[in-house]
């Protein structure tokens, strides 16, 4: 019996921090989506990361908010990612991965771009972009 109450206990405490925790990812999109209203396309939140889609132009300015701004930190690029759609307009779609260590979570940033487009070098801002 105490085991069964210990355990719905924890149940009960796990999923609480889980609303918890999805209502702060909630508001932490609209408070990005507030401060960067004409760069961003589209954000979804998800357990502990985000997906974010931009207008390209606004690349570089996006990433340094992300990595510079004191509630976001994202200092670490881990990845970028290209894929293409040979048949669509805007051909190439670039995902850029970020950490942030000091809030441990995680934001993919995704562009859209032509065959012809070029994308501003990330490269002072992350020097593992180059």
């Amino acid at each position: 019996m105490h085991l069964e109450y210990l355990l719905s206990t924890q149940m009960k405490t796990y999923l609480n921090m889980r609303v918890l925790r999805s209502r702060i990812i909630v508001n932490y999109c609209a408070y990005i989506t507030n401060i960067c209203k004409k760069a961003i396309f589209f954000i979804s939140p998800n357990s502990n990361m985000l997906l974010v889609q931009l207008n390209a132009s606004y690349i570089e300015y996006f990433l340094s908010f992300l990595k510079k701004h004191t509630n976001t930190q994202y200092s670490s690029l881990i990845d970028i990612t290209v894929i293409d759609y040979p048949f669509q307009l805007r051909r190439f779609e670039i995902v850029y991965t970020l950490l942030s260590l000091s809030n441990n979570s995680r934001i993919f940033v995704k562009i859209c771009v032509s065959a012809l487009a070029s994308v501003a070098s990330l490269k002072l801002l992350y020097p593992n972009a180059g």
